[in-house]
């Protein structure tokens, strides 16, 4: 999880540093379980954390394992986890997550 992530968010403030007040997102699907890698646990929430700062990042679980959930709360964020049961459900819920970024980033370019 964590090596495509900071691959994309490397490209993401690569491309803030060109187009100066453009705005960067990157939707991760996920079955949970990031525990392999350069990056995991509480150093990967971290991570996430801080790159949330700047970037709109959030977890598309497909899942409906509540253990699962938890973790990918923990990694993502209370407010950053979509729960699909299932590939099949991912689209409406990717779609209702997308409304929700571009009002974030319309009301931004508001207040500039």
């Amino acid at each position: 999880l964590a090596s495509p992530l900071t691959e994309a968010i490397g490209e993401m403030t690569a491309a803030k540093r060109t187009y100066v007040g453009c705005h960067g997102a990157a939707f991760v699907i996920s079955d949970s379980g990031a525990n392999a890698g350069p990056m995991t646990g509480d150093a990967l929430a971290a991570y996430i954390k801080e790159k949330q700062k700047t970037f709109s990042i959030l977890n598309f679980l497909l899942s409906d394992n509540p253990n699962e959930l938890a973790e990918a709360k923990k990694l993502f964020g209370e407010g950053n986890v979509i729960q699909a049961a299932d590939f099949g459900n991912l689209p409406g819920e990717a779609f209702k997550v997308l409304r929700i970024v571009l009002e974030r980033v319309l009301k931004t370019f508001r207040s500039v």
